[in-house]
This record gives structure tokens, sequence and C-alpha cells, in this order.
């Protein structure tokens, strides 16, 4: 019934419940009653040091892919080339 009163409105056919936008979305995750890391100062040192950790490693693997993938042509390039290089010299 909710999609033939959305079609008849020039909808999608979907129903209400399923058209979302992306500020709600957002919103929802930034209002989310329970953290997704625990306290911090109710964490042991231990905790800490684990955390701190993998949000260096996660930070460190976004920085090398943002960086391989800028150089990635250029490398592509030079190894064509070096290849081109040395099938000529034979």
């Amino acid at each position: 019934m909710a999609q033939v009163a959305c079609m008849a409105q020039g909808g999608i056919g979907l129903p209400h419940w399923w058209e979302f936008r992306w500020r709600g979305l957002l919103e929802l995750a930034l209002s989310s009653p329970m953290p997704l890391i625990p306290r911090w100062r109710f964490m042991t040192d231990e905790a800490k040091a684990i955390t701190k950790r993998v949000a260096v490693s996660a930070l460190a693997v976004l920085v090398v892919l943002l960086v391989l993938r800028s150089l990635l042509p250029w490398v592509l390039l030079g190894l064509i080339a070096w290849w081109t290089w040395r099938a000529l010299n034979r």
C-alpha cells in the first residue's frame, strides 16, 4: 500500500522507510549512545597501547595507499622504459 501511495506522488516506488538521506544517517552515527572505543580513562594501559598502535597502523596504511595510488602510473612507466632500454641494448 505504501508503494502505491509513493508511486502516486511521483516517487520511485520504494516505501517511505527505505528512502533515507545521508545527513540523517550521519546524525544517527554521530548520536550513537555507545562509543566505538570504550572510555579512555577506564581503559588499562595495555588496552590504550593497543588502541594507539592500531590507530597509527591504520593511518600509515591509508597514507601508503594514497602515495602508491598516485605513484603507480610513474612506476609502471619507469618499468616499461627500463624493459624497452634492456631490449634495445641486447
